[in-house]
């Protein structure tokens, strides 16, 4: 566990990882291009920059920005499927596929602290619809999956704030370590490293493919859409 908290520290943070652009710490890991460098409009909730790619050297194709769940939520477009009055129950404790580790889903993300190892339903289709990542995501709650994404808790979780995104005693997004990606942000890198030609896109995305998921660290409100957490336990 010990290993797993320490690794954003050798992540390389991407050039708009600052975030808020005022010398705030760097927290956010995702690509941002140079066009869109210096125009985070979330920044002052402290959120990171909408996920954007640089196209190759003598390209003309315009980088477009990829918004993910937390981007939808502080601006209201739409709001996350767990509440901030969510009741704090103790549900009962499940059994790993490895027939030794102990899960148990949580009732409310407030339950969460720093270094806490969590799974949601695997969702390769995560980010295509709320609805449909909710639906797999309460697949997982009724046992009818039985396939996970594994992700670290880096901050304790002190409160949602009126957006429904987790927050520290600080007042900070709350954030997660994990290897992932998302078919919306997998495809605009294709299109920008295919200099948006569609004949050089199959070629890329099976490049890509060897990269699909990359370390990142993300606001744990990404999963706003998939509500039902397991955290593992022994």
């Amino acid at each position: 566990t010990k290993q797993l908290i320490d690794a954003p520290t050798v992540m390389t943070p991407s050039p708009c990882a600052d975030g808020a652009g005022k010398g705030s710490k760097k927290r956010w890991t995702k690509a941002c291009s140079s066009v869109h460098l210096n125009n985070n409009s979330y920044s002052q909730f402290e959120a990171p920059p909408p996920t954007s790619f640089d196209p190759p050297p003598g390209s003309a194709v315009v980088p477009r920005q990829v918004l993910s769940p937390v981007h939808h939520y502080l601006s209201r477009s739409r709001a996350p499927f767990w509440g901030a009055d969510d009741l704090c129950l103790t549900l009962p404790p499940r059994i790993y596929v490895d027939q030794m580790s102990l899960f148990r889903e949580i009732s409310t993300v407030k339950n969460l602290r720093r270094g806490d190892h969590c799974m949601i339903t695997l969702n390769v289709l995560r980010c295509l619809s709320p609805w449909l990542d909710y639906l797999v995501s309460l697949m997982g709650s009724l046992e009818l999956f039985h396939l996970y994404h594994h992700f670290t808790i880096l901050e304790d979780v002190a409160t949602v704030d009126e957006f429904g995104v987790p927050r520290t005693a600080r007042g900070e997004i709350v954030t997660i370590m994990e290897y992932s990606n998302t078919i919306p942000e997998f495809y605009e890198e294709a299109r920008v490293n295919s200099h948006g030609k569609w004949f050089n896109l199959p070629l890329v995305a099976v490049q890509q493919l060897c990269t699909k998921a990359r370390c990142h660290r993300v606001p744990l409100a990404d999963y706003g859409d998939m509500p039902h957490i397991f955290r593992v336990e022994e």
